[in-house]
């Protein structure tokens, strides 16, 4: 996803002052991948991507975070 096509979709749904949980990578933290191929490898690793498990993930961070309080 380009960037500005990220900024777009979170100026639609969020006002600038909310917060978010945002996970994100770009091509410095892969040195092995061509930096002419990274954005057709973006492209395919975000159609790729499972988030199924995510909701239930940040739950049990909360429940971490709370213990740890």
């Amino acid at each position: 996803m380009k960037v500005e096509q990220l900024i777009n979709q979170l100026k639609l749904r969020y006002k600038p002052d909310d917060d978010l949980i945002v996970d994100y990578w770009d091509k410095d933290n892969f040195p092995k991948i061509p930096r002419g191929k990274w954005g057709e490898f973006a492209s395919h690793v975000e159609g790729k991507m499972d988030r199924s498990n995510d909701h239930e993930t940040i739950t049990w961070m909360w429940d971490d975070y709370g213990e740890r309080r």
